[in-house]
């Protein structure tokens, strides 16, 4: 039978199949965290008022093949201009259509029903994963859209922290036995939070020590960005997908870091530290005690997320590549108009 696409525009239906979601989700070919309900349903309720709900339900044999997380954003008052983007653009570091297995052909007709839609003008999505089975059908269908490359660098690690250490250049290796001894012998202490209680204590960490380090280009002074974190966080540490690490001294945080756990990896995601200890390096004595935590539970990798700041090389980093995709909906007119709507892709 032929794959049969539902159009899902309120989020009581879309919560009505979260079970078909997170069923096909974990044999989909991508990364699982920024698409699971509990990061997108908070992204939803925390961003969505201004947008429209366009989630694709794929079913085969009236079983469910996959999900296209989509929603429409519209701009201008007397002619809107109409986006098509992904649920959860902007804080999710990779996104991705859901298709069970990565079947291409579900791609395909979630692909065949948005281009025979006249409801977008433009359809953005950001963060698909190079090779992964969003990117590859995107490219296949829309060859001669406008494509943009970015980079999320990972690191890789072996059988030990001590092998891990020992691939880094002398001078970083000193550089973090120095800066950490300083902090031990100033008492600082170690330590990992998982529980619901620990959680909520960490995204108060993180917005204190996160204002100071970063003022006002702090991600988190974004509208209703705190909001957000804690009601995720929330919805993920009952699922224990969420972790928090901090150095304290004397119970007051002097660095902390954000985190998920998912297939074997940690993902470092957002993080902060107290200006005031900078000498002292308490962000890569922290990274760098994150990363002897997980060769200890048996990772096997060290996703540094988006962004190719220095510091992450230091740490023998290598890129991992995302790509971001604009295309126009047919005719002339929102060709014209989408110079003016749409700054270059980047």
């Amino acid at each position: 039978m032929a794959i049969e696409i539902e159009e899902v525009r309120s989020t009581g239906r879309w919560t009505q199949l979260a079970r078909e979601w997170e069923e096909a989700l974990v044999r989909c070919g991508e990364d699982p965290v920024f698409l699971c309900l509990d990061w997108l349903l908070p992204w939803w309720n925390t961003f969505g008022d201004r947008r429209e709900l366009m989630v694709l339900h794929a079913t085969e044999n009236n079983h469910t093949v996959g999900f296209a997380p989509f929603m429409i954003t519209s701009r201008g008052r007397i002619s809107t201009w109409r986006k098509l983007e992904f649920i959860g653009s902007g804080p999710s570091d990779r996104l991705g259509i859901i298709a069970r297995d990565g079947r291409s052909d579900v791609h395909r007709a979630f692909w065949d029903h948005v281009k025979s839609s006249d409801d977008w003008d433009v359809v953005e999505l950001r963060d698909m994963a190079a090779g992964g089975p969003t990117e590859a059908v995107v490219r296949e269908g829309y060859p001669c859209a406008e494509y943009c490359r970015n980079l999320s660098p990972h690191i890789i690690l072996g059988a030990s922290y001590e092998d891990y250490l020992n691939e880094l250049s002398k001078n970083m290796r000193y550089n973090l036995g120095r800066s950490r001894r300083k902090l031990e012998d100033m008492g600082v202490v170690f330590r990992t939070l998982r529980s619901k209680e620990e959680v909520a204590e960490g995204v108060h960490y993180l917005k204190k020590l996160s204002d100071a380090r970063w003022d006002i280009a702090n991600v988190l002074k974004g509208p209703n960005m705190v909001e957000f974190i804690e009601a995720a966080s929330t919805e993920l540490a009952k699922r224990s997908m969420v972790v928090f690490h901090t150095l304290e001294l004397k119970d007051d945080p002097l660095a902390i870091c954000m985190g998920f756990e998912s297939n074997g990896r940690y993902m470092y995601y957002l993080s902060g530290f107290d200006p005031e200890r900078a000498k002292a390096s308490p962000g890569s004595v922290l990274l760098s005690r994150i990363i002897e935590e997980c060769c200890a539970s048996g990772k096997k990798e060290v996703d540094l997320m988006r962004g190719t700041e220095p510091y992450k090389y230091r740490f023998k980093a290598v890129d991992r590549v995302q790509y971001h995709f604009r295309a126009l909906n047919k005719g002339i007119l929102r060709s014209a108009r989408c110079a003016m709507m749409e700054a270059p892709l980047n």
